[in-house]
């Protein structure tokens, strides 16, 4: 049971490590991002016509915002990684 707890943490790290690395793709490198989802290099002009300050600003605080699920997904998978330091042995006891 421990191993399966250990497994699910570094699953879970691994998920928001990823999450995380989106999060900045799209935080500082907004052109990168596109270009990795279209497959296909975006065109000077189509990025240039977009490159208003608002929308920078935007583009910042959703990375942000994915940066920090990607945070907070961590932390919750400290609570398997913690369960599972917690039990006294391979199986689980549950007393009523």
């Amino acid at each position: 049971m421990k191993s399966v707890l250990f497994f699910t943490f570094l699953t879970a790290v691994a998920k928001s490590a990823i999450i995380a690395c989106i999060g900045l793709l799209v935080k500082d490198h907004f052109k990168t991002f596109l270009t990795l989802i279209t497959r296909k290099a975006i065109p000077e002009s189509e990025v240039e016509s977009v490159n208003s300050e608002k929308f920078n600003n935007v583009l910042k605080w959703i990375g942000i915002a994915i940066i920090a699920l990607g945070v907070c997904m961590t932390l919750t998978a400290f609570a398997s990684f913690i369960a599972g330091i917690e039990m006294s042995s391979n199986r689980l006891k549950l007393n009523f």
